[in-house]
């Protein structure tokens, strides 16, 4: 009896060695091999060996990388600011001579990687790492850029939601930070220029002017002040482009903007009405938690779009559930109707570049006067950002 007990004793200790060395040779393996940091290095060597070859660079690296892609600490690697990364995106760069350029397309929650001059052929999905809870597709092709001879990269990345990036290159590899928008930015908006594209909305009585046309014209410019403050500002579109309204209202929630301000012009054609002219704010009581703010945002955006014009102050109307994007908006939303277009004298207000100027700032005396009043938060010009 004492002889079995004594050999199992023996099988046990034994099995514990072995355990424990089996453990410190893993231990010095996955040192040895990067894991636990994203600081891996693929040798000149390696690349040369690999290059069109796809799936197969650094294949080993690769894997433990992958593994722990998902819980890494970011907070050793932030990049941008004093901000922690939320996630990253690495890149392998296969070229010396490559450079990487990236493109935001918020409203469509993708980021476009374009890689110059890179070793197209090689590249495929898995060679893309990142955390898999934040990414939804990837998509990789061969581009030529205009006026080039040689062949690029585009990877596409679609995610679940919109975040701040900060694309930079280390040890043979690109890397993008993203980032949670409120880390990095202090005031967030985001604003929509009415219609476009196939959708011209309301037209002056000449059929010259078409609101798609005025309300990107206005915005354009309005860009132009908002870009010397300190706030970030997203854009349903800067171009005449068809953008559906569903994906306007779910870039604002999707980036918990501060205000979600919708630019269009109104139209009035019942005789003898077309005399009717001013501007009108809209908003909705539908979201209950948003309705004071929603009103007290309209109130402030047109007092202080008609105090710097000399457009006809209407009135601040609540359009409750018929209008989509006031509906669905789950921050604070307006609609400035700034003028009737079928109202010949307020046309000119759009004709004049001077009188376009005093539009605008009135439209940016709104969003600086609601920063106030509702956030208690000053907006900073560029000289003065920190």
């Amino acid at each position: 009896m004492m002889g079995r007990r004594f050999k199992k004793f023996v099988v046990s200790v034994v099995f514990a060695l072995f355990l424990i060395a089996g453990v410190s040779f893993m231990t010095c393996f996955f040192q040895e091999n990067g894991v636990g940091t994203f600081d891996y290095a693929m040798s000149d060597e390696v690349q040369a060996e690999n290059v069109g070859h796809g799936d197969n660079v650094n294949e080993k690296e690769d894997g433990l990388i992958q593994k722990i892609a998902g819980t890494y600490n970011y907070t050793e690697i932030a990049h941008y600011n004093s901000a922690e990364a939320a996630a990253r995106i690495i890149i392998p760069k296969l070229s010396k001579e490559s450079s990487a350029e990236l493109e935001d397309e918020y409203i469509n929650r993708k980021i476009r990687i374009t890689v110059n001059n890179s070793q197209y052929a090689a590249y495929t999905k898995d060679m893309v790492l990142c955390d898999k809870d934040v990414v939804k597709e990837i998509g990789i092709k061969d581009v030529c850029p205009p006026g080039s001879d040689t062949v690029s990269t585009l990877i596409t990345i679609e995610l679940g939601s919109v975040y701040e990036y900060n694309l930079y290159e280390e040890n043979n590899k690109y890397i993008i930070d993203m980032f949670d928008i409120h880390s990095v930015y202090d005031k967030v908006i985001v604003i929509d220029a009415g219609h476009g594209g196939g959708d011209n909305g309301c037209g002056s009585l000449d059929s010259r002017y078409y609101e798609k046309d005025v309300t990107l014209s206005i915005v354009k410019l309005l860009k132009e002040r908002l870009d010397e403050t300190d706030i970030k500002v997203y854009y349903t579109r800067l171009a005449d482009e068809t953008v559906y309204l569903k994906p306007r209202a779910a870039l604002a929630n999707a980036v918990r903007a501060d205000m979600f301000i919708s630019i269009h012009c109104n139209y009035y054609d019942r005789y003898p009405a077309y005399r009717i002219s001013g501007a009108e704010t809209l908003y909705s009581s539908v979201n209950k938690k948003m309705k004071i703010l929603n009103r007290r945002l309209a109130n402030i955006m047109i007092d202080e779009f008609t105090s710097a014009t000399d457009i006809n102050k209407r009135s601040v109307i609540n359009r409750k559930k018929e209008l989509f994007i006031l509906k669905k908006s789950r921050v604070p939303s307006t609609i400035v109707e700034m003028a009737y277009l079928s109202n010949a004298d307020d046309v000119k207000h759009f004709k004049n570049i001077k009188k376009r100027i005093k539009v605008v700032e009135g439209l940016y005396n709104g969003i600086v006067e609601a920063y106030e009043k509702i956030y208690g938060k000053t907006v900073l010009q560029d000289s003065l950002k920190p």
